[in-house]
C-alpha cells in the first residue's frame, strides 16, 4: 500500500441524510374496531359459494369438461350469485338508511377508528 494513499472509507451515517430526517407527511392509524363483516366480505362470500355449487352441479351431473364446468360456475354466479348480492346490498343499505347521522358517526368511529400524529403542531 501506499503512504500517501489518504481515502478515507465513507462514513455509513454521514452517507445517508434521510436517516436523520423524518417521515414527510401525516400518518394516520386505522383501528377496527367491529366484529361485523362489512358488505364487501358478503359479496365475495356470495359469489364463491355460486360459483363453487356450480362446479359441484357439473361434478355430479358427470360433466368431466373444464370449460362446461366453468360455464357452470358462471351461469350459477349470474343466476344464483346476483340476486343474492341484490339482497345482500338492499339489506345493507337499509341498515344504514335506519341509522341516525349521530349513529352512523359513532359506527364509523368504531369500525375504523383514525388515531393520527401531532402533525398541527410540527407546522
Amino acid at each position: 500500500m501506499n503512504e500517501n494513499d489518504h481515502t478515507a472509507a465513507p462514513d455509513p451515517e454521514a452517507a445517508d441524510p434521510a436517516a436523520e430526517q423524518p417521515a414527510a407527511g401525516p400518518t394516520a392509524l386505522y383501528v377496527r374496531r367491529g366484529r361485523t363483516p362489512t358488505l364487501g366480505f358478503w359479496l365475495v362470500l356470495i359469489a364463491l359459494v355460486s360459483a363453487v355449487t356450480g362446479i359441484l352441479v357439473a361434478l355430479l351431473r358427470g360433466v368431466g369438461d373444464a370449460s362446461v364446468m366453468l360455464n357452470m360456475a358462471l351461469l350459477s354466479l349470474v343466476a344464483i350469485g346476483m340476486p343474492l348480492a341484490g339482497i345482500a346490498a338492499a339489506i345493507d343499505a337499509v341498515r344504514n338508511r335506519r341509522r341516525s347521522p349521530r349513529d352512523r358517526g359513532r359506527a364509523a368511529r368504531s369500525e375504523g377508528e383514525a388515531v393520527a400524529d401531532h402533525t398541527d403542531e410540527q407546522g
